[in-house]
């Protein structure tokens, strides 16, 4: 005895069953061969020789395939020389600038150690006494202009304080 019938998802099948006495066996499940396809897409011939023509590997598009990842090769090697090139300049950066910090405060101590060792009081008194240096009287100061620089020339004699 065969019965047809639809399964859950909506497929046809059978199911075949055999008698032994007074007790029906279910044996076998089966399920016909279905056949499914797609009918074909219905193309331009434009369209067709266009995809023929992308699929070829010509020498020309090898050639410019090579050429470009030759390119891409020397622009990457480049990057790293540059990087690594960057990286070497930083580096002697910080050595210089560990370097001068040193000096800086190598050069702080000399002048403290420097400045400490002047006795002020000592340089006037050679100053006053064996010099014969004094300080300077009402008239003896001139007063000058403000220039932009540091520092003043003497191109002429001072004049005198008193106007001729």
């Amino acid at each position: 005895m065969s019965r047809t019938r639809v399964s859950d998802f909506g497929e046809r099948y059978s199911e075949r069953y055999s008698f032994d006495g007074n007790a029906v066996k279910k044996t076998v499940i089966e399920y016909p061969f279905r056949e499914e396809f797609e009918l074909p897409k219905v193309v331009s011939v434009r369209t067709a020789k266009n995809r023929m023509n992308c699929r070829k590997m010509t020498v020309s598009n090898m050639c410019i395939l090579v050429f470009s990842l030759l390119l891409m090769l020397a622009v990457f090697t480049n990057y790293l020389l540059l990087h690594s090139q960057i990286q070497e300049k930083q580096y002697d950066i910080a050595r210089l600038e560990s370097k001068l910090n040193d000096m800086r405060i190598a050069n702080e101590e000399e002048a403290a150690r420097i400045n400490g060792s002047i006795d002020l009081e000592e340089i006037k008194a050679i100053a006053m006494n064996e010099l014969g240096m004094t300080y300077p009287d009402n008239g003896q100061i001139v007063d000058f202009e403000d220039s932009d620089s540091d520092y003043v020339r003497q191109h002429m004699d001072i004049p005198d304080g008193k106007k001729k």
